[in-house]
This record gives C-alpha cells, sequence and structure tokens, in this order.
C-alpha cells in the first residue's frame, strides 16, 4: 500500500451508500484511459460504480459508465456501444479493468471486446454518481477498497480509502497528493492493521540485519541479511521454522513477525605464492581466503625467463601462467621459471663459443588471453626469434698475411710478377682469398733462399665466405 501523508489513517475500505457521488477531476480519452477499481458491490441494485455526464458528437452519444444492474451482470457503455460480462458478482469482491488503450473489459478473469474513440469527454469522471449535476441515483451499497486511472501505461490517480486528520472518510490520490471525498453516503471501514518485523541475527555477531519495522497489512516487506568477515548466512526462520534460505527475502505484511537470521563460521585458509628461482619472476593472488573461495595466482616471467609450471611442493599443478582453484586447504605454491637460452648449431666451447643476448620481451606466452601458448610452444617461439637474430650477426674473420716461401713450386719473375693477384689458402682457419703481390723479400741463410710475399686483398663478404665453404 502507498504511504500517505502524517494525518491521514489508511482503511481496508470506504462503504457507499445513497445519495453519494466522489468527483475524481479525470477527463477520459476513449483510446488511452484506462481503469482498474476494486470493489465489492452490495445491497440494492441498479446503481452505478463510475460514471459521466452523457456527452452528443457526431450522431453518437459519448459515456463513460460502469453500473451493476443485477447481481449477474457488470454493464460498461463507452463511445459507441457498450459490453455486458456476466457471473456471480453480488457480495463479492471483484477486480473490474476497463481498458480503452487496448479496447478490452474485464472483469476477474472474464473479458469483453469495448470500442475506441479519438473522443475525449469534456466531463470529469466520478465514482458512484451518474453525473457531476448530483441526480438522485439508485446507488447500492458497496465497499471500494482501490482505484487506479491510466493514461496508457502512466499512472495518473493511485486512490485509496483513508480517512483525514478530522475523521472524514474519503480517497487519498498518492499521485496527485491530494484528498477526495463525497459530502454525504461514505463510512470508513476498519483502518488497516499495522504490522512489527522484528529482525536479530545468530550469533549476533555473525552478521547484520536490516529491513524490519512497522508496515501496514499488505505491503510488500523486503528484509537482508549481510554475513560479517569469516561467517556465510544459512537461512531465515519465523519461529523456529525456515522461512527462507535466501539472504534477500520478500514477503506481505499479513501478521507480527519475528525472523531470525542464522549465519555460521567459516574455515579461512592461506594460499602462499612464492618464485623459484626468485629473479625468475612474479608471483600474484595469494592472501587469506573463506573455505570455497575461487582463488586465481598468476606468474609473469622476468626478461630472459620463461614460465615453467605451478607446483605446490613436487607436485605440477598446471602449466598455465594463471591457475584457478577453490580453497579447501592453506597451499604453498610455487611459480617456476628457468632461464631462456638458445643454443647455437655450431662448436659452443672454446674460443669457437659466442654468445648473443636478445631482447624478446615483446613474446609473452599469454599475448593473447583466449589462446595462450603452452610451455613448448612458447619456447618455439623464443628459439625462432633466436635464430633470426644470429642469422643477423654471422661471424666475418679477416686476417694479414704472409706468405714464406721455402723450395717454392712457383717462382718469382717466371710464375708471377709483382701486381699480379695469386689464390692463398689458410687450411687451419679454412679460408681461402685472392690476393695482390705488392713486394717481395728474398732472404739467403743457412737454410737456403727464403722469398717472403707482401700481400694486399679486401675483407671476404658474407657471400664469398659462404660459396667458398659450399665450394663454390
Amino acid at each position: 500500500m502507498a504511504s500517505l501523508p502524517t494525518g491521514y489513517t489508511p482503511c481496508e475500505y470506504i462503504s457507499a451508500s445513497y445519495p453519494c457521488h466522489i468527483p475524481t477531476g479525470y477527463y477520459v480519452n476513449y483510446q488511452r484511459t484506462r481503469v482498474i477499481i476494486d470493489i465489492e458491490p452490495t445491497g440494492i441494485l441498479g446503481g452505478n460504480i463510475l460514471s459521466s455526464f452523457p456527452e452528443y458528437a457526431n450522431n453518437f452519444t459519448y459515456n463513460f459508465n460502469l453500473s451493476f444492474p443485477q447481481a449477474e451482470r457488470i454493464s460498461f457503455s463507452g463511445a459507441f456501444n457498450g459490453a455486458d460480462i456476466w457471473g456471480s458478482f453480488g457480495n463479492t469482491r471483484i477486480r473490474v479493468d476497463i481498458n480503452q488503450y487496448t479496447g478490452k473489459f474485464s472483469v476477474g478473469s472474464n473479458s469483453a471486446d469495448i470500442t475506441q474513440s479519438d473522443f475525449t469527454k469534456t466531463q470529469p469522471l466520478w465514482i458512484y454518481c451518474a453525473d457531476d449535476s448530483q441526480l438522485s441515483q439508485t446507488v447500492q451499497t458497496s465497499k471500494l477498497y482501490g482505484c487506479k486511472i491510466y493514461d496508457a501505461n502512466t499512472l495518473k490517480m493511485d486512490l485509496v480509502p483513508c480517512k483525514n486528520s478530522s475523521g472524514t472518510p474519503g480517497l487519498y490520490d498518492t499521485v496527485g497528493r491530494k484528498f477526495i471525498t463525497s459530502s454525504t453516503g461514505l463510512t470508513a471501514g476498519p483502518a488497516v492493521p499495522t504490522y512489527q518485523i522484528t529482525l536479530s541475527a545468530s550469533p549476533a555477531a555473525g552478521g547484520s540485519v536490516t529491513g524490519g519495522g512497522s508496515f501496514l497489512s499488505g505491503d510488500t516487506v523486503t528484509i537482508s541479511a549481510v554475513p560479517a568477515a569469516g561467517y556465510r548466512f544459512l537461512r531465515w526462520e519465523d519461529g523456529g521454522s525456515v522461512a527462507s534460505t535466501s539472504a534477500r527475502y520478500s514477503f506481505t505484511a499479513t501478521k507480527n513477525r519475528s525472523l531470525v537470521a542464522f549465519f555460521e563460521r567459516v574455515k579461512s585458509y592461506t594460499v602462499t605464492v612464492q618464485t623459484s628461482p626468485a629473479e625468475g619472476g612474479t608471483a600474484t593472488g595469494g592472501g587469506t581466503f573463506v573455505e570455497g573461495t575461487s582463488v586465481t595466482v598468476t606468474a609473469q616471467p622476468s626478461a630472459w625467463y620463461e614460465f615453467a609450471g605451478w607446483s605446490d611442493g613436487a607436485e605440477a599443478v598446471s602449466g598455465n601462467l594463471s591457475y584457478t582453484f577453490s580453497v579447501t586447504a592453506n597451499r604453498t605454491l610455487t611459480a617456476n621459471f628457468e632461464k631462456i637460452t638458445v643454443k647455437p648449431s655450431g662448436p659452443s666451447s672454446g674460443l669457437n663459443r659466442r654468445e648473443l643476448y636478445i631482447d624478446a620481451r615483446d613474446l609473452q606466452s599469454d599475448s593473447d588471453a583466449e589462446n595462450p601458448l603452452t610451455a613448448e610452444e612458447y619456447l618455439a617461439v623464443l628459439q625462432a626469434r633466436g635464430l633470426a637474430k644470429l642469422a643477423e650477426h654471422q661471424l666475418v674473420k679477416s686476417f694479414d698475411a704472409v706468405v714464406r716461401s721455402y723450395n717454392a713450386s712457383y717462382q718469382y719473375g717466371v710464375d708471377f710478377f709483382l701486381g699480379d693477384t695469386i689464390t692463398v689458402t689458410d687450411d687451419r682457419l679454412g679460408v681461402t682469398v685472392d690476393a695482390v703481390v705488392q713486394g717481395v723479400e728474398t732472404t739467403i741463410g743457412t737454410d737456403g733462399e727464403t722469398m717472403t710475399l707482401e700481400l694486399g686483398y679486401g675483407v671476404p663478404t658474407l657471400s664469398e665466405i659462404l660459396k667458398r665453404k659450399a665450394g663454390k
């Protein structure tokens, strides 16, 4: 029930008898007006429930009249024609719905079609009286429990039976915030009962409860229970019986009630996360959690490291960077990382070993959150990057050389001369180059005559080296 201002007492109904006329001040539109009235017609038949003064236009009579001509029939007359609904309505509380917006007229579960028109009444709608001239009408005794008036789907008037501060019975419009009544014929029914809804928590430290208080009969009451840290909600009880297992519980106020929200303490567990080695990356998501909580821990490798999996003690539990589980015990989880290395294709020891460090921080196994890479796939991507960079840093050897010839097969001045290009091979280095003879020095000693050649040449290109290695 809608709340009323201070000084107004809500009643279960107002009782009407002849003569009676309550002006709503609302003007009916035969395309948009909807009226819902909750009423119990009793006593003398033939009276009106709703009515407005008849008007004439376009050779038609426009009226808006809801009458109760006999105990088995309720009649409505509208724009062009009317409709009757038959049933057992005398001394029975009924809900009548006249909907010009949809063209339907219903009493309870029975319905009929009514005519729509673009005509708007210039006389307001009255409750009980046939017109605003207060003509003498045969109005049956009836109980009015409420009335709502709509423009299409918009509520324009919500009329609640009540008494004002002077004790005058009538209807209070909670939308327009005004009180309407009849000068005669109205009697207030019993005041709407007020019920007390009392709430408590068990144990008191288990949580908080809200929503209790004083409510009118028929009000919708919504109560809520919120568990404290370390507790969980179990149920609402009323007098030892379970009322609801939902923390948020709604019901209609029909009596005084004392409701208890029951909580129970829950176990809490600690999830500890660590990394191995410590410099290999970071691990997040640890903490203290209530039993049954879903927890997600996440690992992130440092530069030059790759993630190798989560472990709990000696047990491997996940190969994904993010690991989700339900807490049922204390756990210590280790995010394991491994140093990223790229294995060379040739010798890798001694003077022949060379190391190249490559920045591959842009390559992450979880760059695509929906399709994260496995550890094996991630390693393959890193190795491919390493090999590609290695190809950009091929080893190029350059050297200077002097050829000393003993008992040479080729004689200077006969087989070659200054400025000639000769081919020189160094078997130890595995390099063959073409060199220009730039000088010749002959030395005579105890070992005989020695010839030293001074050579000049450019640095061999990578292409030349590769071709020579391939034998081309």
